[in-house]
């Protein structure tokens, strides 16, 4: 039960439960800053009976007074006091109430978590690992490309960066049996299901389970500063550290497990949360930050779907109402593209959903032509499936879906997907999902597809790396096409041709495009066939580093070169090493560039271009090559990739085209 900002915090919980979500967060009898009243007990034990954590003796304790506990916001005066100046001289008192307390909080804890596990899995252990932020960060990892940059990277390993919230680290947590339920993931409730501010039956997931019932409860208009306003909100609530309010407040999507400080449940409610459950989402005096969607198991313990200042300017029908939310912000998102302009004639390849950019943390959705695929990598997205289908569908009007779990990093997310699912490229599902309507459509149908982007056809993948198609370098190969007229080009890392032909429709004198995929180059040259130029643009197989060193050894070089290598920095620590490699080819493309040529060359590493380091890079790398650059542009990810201002995570793009003297 929540009040506004004024409450105080002892009126504001009256009569709920308070909960640890995990070893990992505080037990405690009552909730913090607050007085002991009768509405408090522990359910750390399932709420079945009452657990009295071990006292020391009374041998053991220093003679001392007690204070009347008072509360955090409470004006009234102690009762009693304690000489702290004679307490503190005795150095034995002092001693012996160090080890009351530790040998207290030692044995409340042991007898909570005991309790809390079922006696098969009581001593299971869960790695609140690191997963990944979201697939927004686009991580580009082309499995048919797996060479290491020294060995001459093709672009087999893509997109991703650093994830963010407000705990830190990972951390380990024990679960109780309601808990491991999440592990599998949630399905899809049935038709007649309701949900939202409305009981309804939680469906059991892909690894089975009872369903359950969930009661959630849309607001009365709620004033989160001021004075009350006497309104309340029903709902699990997670309640944060002290001090970490400010960055959900700016609009951080993610909520770190070490970020939260305990979980308190309405009256009524027995069960803890399970993955892709609605939570409220507090400081820790009480008041509004927002809600969203709850992974007991997860290092991203809430993703933050509406905050308070949301919730005023939205449809309050929405709160705590996963559904709702998911049809709005898909709406929202498809029209934003729609002002982008697309789909339009000349192009109808695009991202519909960005992740976090788009407020959906988790999800990442790409419309391929006529068919849209979705990249799921959290557990409450394959819960609510069914759901983001429809509403994929209502916004779009596109009914072919193919659904992409990616089962790594689902496995972070407590959820184990069907070993066929796992085998399947990428992590994805092995067959279509069919439409929003039609699920489990044949994978034929959609193995591949033709799309257009700015007038230039591709064939595109559905069940290929990823989403099947990277969109997000499409304004970057028009800006480069006509650079290239009457030049001689080198695409290096070219994948399936994106810019070799571009460039040769461009009038492009010679194209050769070089990766180490066989799969990927047979699609490149079908591409080139497809427009027509493949007597101009030429695909070779090979190790990048290994082709660049023989064009040097041979005497080549081009008017214009690309360079897209895959991800070599796929977090911090791996910085220093990526940095030699980004420097080592990038002074070998310059060493390739005739005097007045252009290198248009990227970094998809998220700790790189997050760090800010990349044009130091290419300047280290031109002195090596004793070159001189003159910055032309600097670019990341076409417009149709936004990002959420307060999580720079989702920045992950660098594309930078220089002038080398």
């Amino acid at each position: 039960m929540l009040t506004s900002a004024g409450a105080p915090a002892s009126k504001a919980l009256q009569s709920h439960r308070t909960i640890a979500p995990s070893p990992s967060l505080p037990i405690f009898k009552r909730p913090l800053s607050n007085p002991p009243c009768s509405g408090y007990r522990p359910i750390a034990n399932g709420g079945k009976k009452k657990t009295q954590p071990q006292r020391a003796s009374e041998s053991e304790k220093p003679k001392v007074k007690r204070q009347a506990p008072v509360a955090e916001d409470s004006d009234n005066e102690a009762e009693g006091s304690i000489d702290i100046d004679k307490l503190l001289a005795d150095q034995g008192a002092v001693q012996q109430l160090r080890q009351s307390l530790i040998s207290s909080m030692s044995s409340q804890h042991e007898v909570a978590t005991s309790a809390q596990s079922g006696p098969a899995d009581r001593d299971e252990e869960v790695a609140g690992g690191r997963a990944a932020a979201s697939a927004s960060n686009d991580r580009r990892d082309r499995g048919a490309s797996q060479t290491k940059a020294s060995d001459g990277d093709s672009r087999g390993s893509k997109r991703s960066s650093e994830p963010r919230g407000g705990g830190g680290g990972s951390e380990r947590s024990s679960r109780g049996s309601r808990d491991s339920r999440a592990r599998s993931g949630r399905g899809q409730a049935g038709e007649g299901s309701r949900r939202g501010g409305r009981d309804y039956a939680a469906p059991s997931g892909e690894g089975g389970g009872a369903p359950r019932k969930i009661k959630g409860s849309v607001p009365t208009p709620v004033q989160t500063g001021g004075e009350p306003a006497g309104s309340r909100l029903e709902g699990p609530t997670a309640y944060l550290q002290p001090g970490k309010a400010r960055l959900f407040t700016d609009g951080s999507p993610m909520v770190f497990s070490g970020a939260i400080e305990r979980l308190v449940l309405p009256p009524g409610n027995e069960e803890t949360p399970v993955a892709g459950d609605a939570v409220v989402l507090a400081d820790t005096h009480g008041n509004l930050i927002g809600w969203g969607v709850y992974n007991p198991v997860s290092m991203f313990r809430v993703r933050v779907m509406q905050t308070a200042a949301e919730m005023e300017a939205e449809v309050r029908s929405c709160f705590l109402d996963v559904p709702a939310l998911l049809r709005k912000r898909v709406q929202q998102a498809a029209q934003l593209r729609r002002q982008l302009g697309l789909p339009s004639p000349q192009t109808n390849v695009y991202r519909l959903i960005n992740g976090e950019g788009d407020r959906l943390s988790g999800v990442v959705a790409d419309v391929l032509g006529d068919t849209v695929v979705v990249q799921s990598v959290a557990a409450w997205t394959q819960r609510y499936r069914r759901d983001i289908e429809a509403a994929i569908t209502a916004a779009t009007g596109l009914k072919q879906i193919v659904w992409r779990p990616q089962a790594d990093i689902l496995k972070e997310e407590g959820v184990q997907l069907p070993e066929a699912v796992q085998q399947a490229p990428e992590g994805g599902t092995p067959a279509a999902s069919g439409s929003a309507d039609e699920a489990g459509a044949d994978a034929s149908t959609s193995s591949r597809v033709v799309v257009a982007e700015h007038g230039v056809k591709f064939y595109a993948s559905p069940m290929g790396q990823k989403t099947g198609y990277y969109a997000d370098q499409r304004d970057s190969r028009v800006y480069l096409a006509p650079l290239c007229k009457d030049k001689t080009v080198l695409d290096l890392c070219c994948y399936s041709g994106g810019f070799a032909v571009h460039a040769g429709l461009s009038g492009a004198s010679q194209v050769l495009g070089v990766d180490s995929s066989a799969s990927a180059l047979q699609m490149a040259e079908q591409n080139a066939e497809l427009n027509g130029v493949s007597g101009r643009v030429k695909f070779q197989q090979g190790d990048i580093t290994r082709y660049m060193k023989q064009a040097l050894e041979e005497g080549q070089q081009y008017d214009v070169v690309v360079l897209d290598p895959p991800k070599l920095a796929p977090n911090r620590a791996s910085m220093e090493r990526a940095t030699i490699k980004y420097q080592r080819l990038n002074e070998q493309a310059m060493r390739l560039i005739k005097p007045g040529g252009l290198l248009m060359t990227c970094s998809c590493s998220g700790a790189m271009t997050q760090s800010g380091t990349f044009m130091q890079v290419l300047v280290g790398a031109a002195r090596a090559a004793g070159r001189h650059l003159s910055i032309l542009r600097d670019a990341g990810a076409s417009p149709d990739h936004p990002l959420h201002p307060a999580y720079p995570e989702g920045k992950y793009l660098t594309n930078v085209t220089v002038v080398v003297h």
